[in-house]
């Protein structure tokens, strides 16, 4: 089984991209419906930081073949303990704030199962072709967030994220078919890569 995770760091005032294999034992937490809480926070702040929280968000990839039958699982997720917040500085403004950019990894999620939905059966690489979809959809992710906090001011312009927050809400309601974290294709023989 092959696995990446490309999370992402995200607060009010700051933006950080990071990537790396998940490992064993990892205790993200997987995007549901249910919104996060402040103890899902559950990371240290960084002690001359002056924002209110960070969110470690991003999409958790891996797939399985087995003869023509490639099973992929595609899951947003948050890390609770690389995700912290000032608790002098916490709000549920502020919290909603960091919600929306768990929705936002959950939303690019979904867009990544649908295309790869429409991987040909009769490709010869289907896991590179998996693996480029993964790479395309995460990128755009990155830049959706980074363009999330600069229209927002993160957090700063209540205007734009109260429309921020209706955008993503009524854009995941538009991929909701994609809600489903297992993608399946039967290819019309095994992978040579």
């Amino acid at each position: 089984m092959n696995t990446w995770f490309s999370p992402v760091k995200y607060t009010c005032y700051l933006l950080l991209v990071f990537s790396f294999t998940l490992k064993t034992g990892d205790e993200s937490i997987p995007w549901s419906e249910k919104p996060l809480r402040w103890d899902d926070f559950r990371g240290k702040p960084h002690p001359r930081s002056n924002v209110s929280a960070l969110t470690y968000s991003g999409i958790k990839y891996n797939f399985e073949q087995n003869g023509n039958r490639l099973t992929m699982k595609v899951v947003a997720t948050f890390d609770p303990e690389h995700s912290w917040v000032n608790n002098d500085l916490a709000t549920e403004y502020v919290l909603r704030h960091e919600q929306l950019h768990f929705d936002i990894s959950e939303l690019h999620a979904r867009k990544l199962r649908a295309a790869l939905k429409q991987i040909s059966p009769t490709t010869s690489r289907p896991n590179s072709d998996a693996e480029k979809l993964y790479d395309k959809f995460t990128k755009e992710s990155r830049k959706y967030q980074d363009r999330y906090d600069a229209e927002t001011g993160h957090s700063g312009n209540e205007i734009n994220q109260a429309a921020w927050d209706k955008k993503i809400t009524m854009e995941l309601n538009e991929m909701k078919a994609e809600e489903d974290t297992v993608v399946l294709l039967i290819v019309r023989g095994p992978s040579r890569n």
